[in-house]
């Protein structure tokens, strides 16, 4: 017993093939849209340390990288992504146009199931424990690997606690961290 699919496969092939070609007489041939330039992505890495708070680092180098670059670490807030902060604040757009780097440390699920990060915790705020050790090899990472600067560390993000004098400045010592703090309708510098 034989089957007749493969002949039947090969003439709707070529009935289609032949209305392809007599409805581009008819109408000209079907316009393709133009893709659309490809987005930039964060970049996950894998390895940059021992990584006691478990988080994940997601970083975006520009092509257009300056000579010893600024090193902005965005925050994310609860029930944010690297992600979704950024389609709200338009870092990336920024760091693509200026030729800066982007860290984003993100929270995972397992460590708290809003993403929030553990400020609240004493033992994610320590000096040279948790969370913030994580984020001090991120940037250590970062600015070894791509030769940033030292003294523009910059670090912003709703999530002020993380951002105040106790936690990063003691965290990254021999960094200048200028720290950006944004509330609900305005935003300030502090140096």
């Amino acid at each position: 017993m034989k089957l007749g699919f493969t002949g039947s496969l090969k003439r709707l092939l070529k009935t289609q093939r032949k209305a392809v070609r007599l409805l581009d007489k008819t109408w000209g041939p079907a316009r393709r849209t133009p893709s659309k330039p490809k987005r930039p992505t964060l970049q996950t890495t894998p390895a940059f340390g021992s990584n006691p708070g478990r988080l994940v680092m997601k970083s975006y180098v520009p092509t257009n990288l300056a000579n010893k670059p600024a090193l902005v670490v965005v925050l994310h807030g609860c029930r944010q992504t690297p992600e979704s902060m950024d389609a709200a604040s338009g870092f990336l757009k920024l760091a693509k146009d200026r030729g800066f780097i982007l860290l984003y440390p993100e929270q995972t699920h397992s460590n708290n199931p809003q993403k929030c990060f553990n400020w609240f915790r004493p033992s994610e705020v320590a000096r040279d424990r948790g969370e913030l050790l994580s984020i001090k090899q991120m940037v250590e990472h970062a600015v070894k690997r791509h030769r940033a600067d030292r003294a523009r560390v910059y670090v912003v993000g709703p999530v002020r606690r993380w951002r105040n004098d106790r936690c990063v400045d003691r965290q990254l010592p021999g960094y200048v961290c200028r720290r950006r703090y944004c509330g609900r309708n305005a935003c300030w510098r502090r140096s």
